[in-house]
């Protein structure tokens, strides 16, 4: 009804609710179908708990590169709200473990440990990815001489 009369930013608002609701049902087609026509009309700014939960659902379907790519697009649109940080970890890892990519993994890890949103709940798995990404690369971490 909205899309027919012109109304975008109420069509837009009614898709990424009703992608919520299917994420929720677990009704992962409906959900990526909701997601696609949002993506479609223009929108560029789902809520963040909606996008985070798109990008886990491609996860988990092992579409690896693609939920990368909404991680990333998700904490770049949101960086002040705490998903940002969920999803650069999971960026992160899926770069490291699934992509064979770890100068991005790295690059996430640490963007996600410069973030000024609180991440203390976060502090040891972004400090292992930053490590994990570091090894991968042949780097090894900087060690602290004693004056």
């Amino acid at each position: 009804m909205h899309w027919r009369r012109g109304d975008i930013r109420a069509y837009l608002e009614v898709t990424a609710q009703l992608c919520q609701l299917h994420l929720r049902a677990q009704d992962t087609e409906a959900a990526w179908s909701d997601f696609e026509a949002y993506r479609n009309a223009g929108g560029d700014k789902l809520p963040a708990s909606v996008w985070l939960d798109i990008a886990r659902m491609l996860e988990t379907q092992q579409n690896f590169d693609r939920a990368r790519t909404e991680y990333e697009q998700l904490a770049e649109v949101h960086p002040n709200e705490k998903q940002a940080i969920l999803a650069l970890l999971g960026a992160g890892r899926l770069c490291l473990k699934r992509l064979n990519r770890p100068e991005d993994a790295l690059r996430h890890y640490r963007a996600a440990a410069a973030s000024p949103l609180p991440h203390l709940d976060w502090e040891s798995n972004i400090q292992a990815g930053i490590r994990e990404a570091e090894q991968a690369l042949g780097k090894t971490p900087a060690t602290v001489t004693p004056n």
